[in-house]
């Protein structure tokens, strides 16, 4: 199997092992807004210019099953 059939395969849920394919990988995850704006004011001040999600949000997302977190940052 090349490379790039495994990782086309880890990109759409699946994995293979030894030509057979395996019950897919379930990834579900959210995208949450960082310190990514307020390019006008780098380097910015925390809480004011930009935050960052708190630990209770982290926290509801982890609690509804999502596994993966997205955060962008400038």
């Amino acid at each position: 199997m090349s490379a790039r059939v495994a990782i086309l395969g880890l990109l759409l849920g699946a994995t293979f092992v030894h030509g057979q394919e395996s019950p897919p990988i379930r990834w579900v995850g959210v995208n949450l807004a960082g310190a990514e704006f307020g390019k006008d004011k780098s380097p910015g001040q925390y809480g004011k210019d930009y935050i960052y999600p708190s630990s209770k949000s982290l926290d509801y997302y982890q609690g509804h099953g999502l596994v993966v977190i997205r955060l962008p940052f400038l």
